[in-house]
């Protein structure tokens, strides 16, 4: 089972939406697996890279909210072996890992910097490796931020 993971920074969703001087949300779409815009956030391509094709990622929240005929390439990664549920595949909730790391994800308030380093020390717990590579998407916006 891989146990290393990559997210790529060109269509990685993170950090929930930011506003403009006008109060307008900017933002690359929704948080979601994958988004309507096609960005994925950092569980999203984990479940990719565990063999889940991007449709079946679309505008879904949460791996505890895929199709059960979905789930059982994430079991040991973003579902745990252990959990209770298993045998109620429709109702699998998420793990502790998964739910930390999507707030740790969608947070606003921290640099992309601290957000690559909490993330990578949280799945590390978990014996998983996740390496960021690339351009971050949005350009100008995300080096901004960094400078802030």
């Amino acid at each position: 089972m891989n146990k290393n993971f990559t997210v790529d920074r060109s269509f990685w969703h993170r950090g929930g939406w930011r506003l403009d001087s006008d109060s307008q949300r900017l933002g690359h779409g929704g948080a979601a697996l994958r988004n309507d815009e096609g960005n994925a956030c950092c569980l999203g391509h984990i479940a990719n890279q565990c063999g889940l094709p991007w449709s079946e990622l679309d505008g879904v929240e949460l791996p505890g909210d895929l199709r059960s005929t979905s789930k059982p390439p994430l079991y040991g990664v973003l579902i745990d072996f252990e959990s209770e549920e298993l045998t109620d595949t429709e109702n699998t909730p998420n793990s502790d890992l998964v739910n930390e790391a999507a707030g740790i994800n969608d947070n606003s308030k921290i640099s992309d910097s601290e957000r690559e380093e909490k993330l990578t020390e949280l799945f590390l717990k978990s014996g998983i490796a996740l390496t960021f590579h690339g351009e971050y998407l949005g350009g100008f916006l995300a080096k901004f931020d960094e400078q802030s």
